[in-house]
């Protein structure tokens, strides 16, 4: 019974047919080219910043239609930009409305306020002149940090309303401007280098003078923050309290005081290049990985200290390139190194910790002169359930390839299509993304049929087979690699009589085939019997 299905299963595979729609309709006949940039949710539509003729830097809106996608407010007016920092990072929510640095030209940059309507966007403060990066909303306020002069910083407050944006805390000593600023309960939490110092402190404020200080000592980073060693990383919100890391360890505060939890990664050995945090399950995974070693860890955390643990731990011989974490099934999906010394897809079950290598990602990765995690690294998007987006560096280049992962349909699909995104976001399900300027919209429809019938382009043949296959393809075939079912590698033949496969030396069982080509790499299926 097993190996009828095992049949079936190898004929009736599922494809994805890719679709891609342009969204906007930007010109550029007067302004300079731009792309769309900064993407985030608000009152379920989708804000970004973009440029169009007779607009500069601009904030628009969209609800994922050509039709519906509109400049919120000339903010500045004409050609000049009114947007003036990042809404990744510089914007906040409060009391169903949007805060955002901008300016009108009268000043660098001021707080301004939105309820997604032109008419309801109204400027808040008139003398940031630019000196705001970040905002927070705490509660019933919106928190920010001023660099008021040189090595002077001073903690602010708002209502959002100008008579209620208050000083909280006059001139702390700072080195350079805050790595760090959130929140944890009802508590805004910030992280800045002390003037004079090489090392990073926490502070927290609760909007009084008496109650913002600092709740930690010196401590230094791993090297995985944006900021350099000096900078914290892996910040998040859990279990109403907030946790980091730092060179050594594991922290916790409840926004009143912050402890050791357990020791993580050691940057004594090793400084971690790139680092990432997720949620699952009620559990913390936090993920370390460094260039100069080929090293990649993860740890498993449920906030105490006999429950923080390493899970996965891999020294390479070669370099490989490392992704943020994802999950699928109760299994974290992440990059990392495979025995033929390149780059895997892989798969670590949080049942048994026992690990899958779902595809190969790339055969031999460079390593970069200088990692940098932006360039270096694989992003992955959650598309939809069991639907992966990835976006993967092209060795030592600025490039990147966009790959679609299906993991029901176990296909992995090289997407013409998606190469060199610039900015992205997922919204209502579906991919949208920046590209030659324009904002785009990516849909895959899985068509249950054969390959053969669907896809003439390519063709194994025979299928199911005890001896050899054929490979029948328009495009010179370059290599072409077998796994088994646990993502091992069996096979790899990079010569060919007239594409003819010998298998005759494997195990029964299904095994994906890799067809790479110059123009892309195909995914499928056979059957050994």
């Amino acid at each position: 019974m097993k190996y009828g299905l095992i049949i079936i299963f190898s004929v009736f595979l599922a494809i994805c047919v890719q679709a891609q729609l342009q969204i906007s309709d930007f010109s550029y006949e007067s302004v300079r080219e731009s792309q769309p940039i900064s993407f985030i949710e608000f009152n379920n539509l989708m804000f970004f910043i973009a440029t169009t003729d007779g607009y500069g830097r601009e904030i628009w809106f969209s609800d994922g239609t050509s039709s519906n996608t509109r400049l919120l407010k000339d903010i500045n007016p004409g050609e000049a930009d009114g947007a003036r920092y990042l809404l990744t990072k510089g914007s906040a929510v409060l009391n169903n409305e949007l805060y955002f640095i901008a300016t009108d030209g009268s000043s660098n940059g001021e707080i301004w306020k939105t309820d997604g309507t032109s008419s309801g966007t109204s400027q808040v403060t008139d003398f940031l002149d630019g000196r705001v990066s970040e905002l927070v909303s705490v509660n019933d306020n919106i928190f920010f940090t001023l660099e008021n002069e040189a090595n002077l910083l001073q903690v602010w407050k708002s209502d959002g309303t100008e008579e209620g944006t208050v000083l909280v805390k006059n001139d702390l000593s700072i080195w350079n401007s805050p790595t760090f600023r959130g929140k944890c309960n009802d508590t805004f939490i910030f992280t800045f280098q002390p003037f004079g110092s090489n090392r990073t402190r926490v502070w927290r404020s609760d909007g009084t003078s008496e109650g913002t200080y600092a709740l930690t000592g010196e401590i230094d980073g791993n090297g995985s923050s944006e900021n350099g060693t000096t900078g914290l990383s892996q910040y998040i919100e859990y279990k109403d309290k907030l946790y980091f890391v730092d060179r050594f360890h594991l922290y916790e505060t409840d926004g009143i005081i912050a402890t050791i939890v357990a020791p993580l990664w050691n940057a004594a050995i090793n400084f971690a290049e790139f680092s990432d945090v997720i949620e699952v399950n009620n559990n913390l995974y936090f993920l370390f990985f460094s260039a100069d070693s080929f090293q990649l860890e993860i740890w498993e955390s449920d906030g105490s200290s006999e429950n923080t643990k390493e899970i996965y731990n891999n020294f390479a011989t070669e370099y490989f390139f490392p992704s943020n974490l994802s999950v699928s099934n109760n299994s974290l999906i992440f990059s990392g190194s495979n025995e033929s010394g390149g780059t895997s897809l892989i798969s670590l079950s949080l049942d048994d910790f026992s690990i899958s290598n779902l595809f190969e990602l790339s055969e031999s990765p460079e390593a970069p002169f200088l990692f940098g995690a932006a360039f270096n690294a694989c992003k992955i998007y959650e598309i939809a359930e069991d639907e992966l987006f990835l976006s993967l560096p092209q060795n030592d280049l600025n490039e990147k390839e966009g790959w679609v992962l299906d993991i029901k349909a176990n296909t992995f699909d090289n997407v013409n299509s998606l190469k060199n995104i610039r900015d992205a976001i997922v919204y209502d399900q579906a991919l949208y993304y920046a590209k030659d300027n324009q904002l785009w919209k990516y849909t895959s429809t899985i068509l249950s049929s054969q390959h053969t019938k669907l896809n003439p382009n390519i063709a194994i043949y025979p299928n199911p087979s005890n001896n050899y296959i054929n490979i029948e393809t328009k495009n010179p075939v370059k290599r072409v690699n077998l796994f088994d079912v646990r993502g091992n590698l069996v096979l790899s033949k990079s010569e060919f009589d007239r594409k003819k496969i010998d298998i005759s030396e494997l195990s029964y069982g299904v095994y994906t085939v890799n067809i790479i080509t110059n123009e892309n790499v195909t995914i499928r299926k056979i059957v050994k019997k």
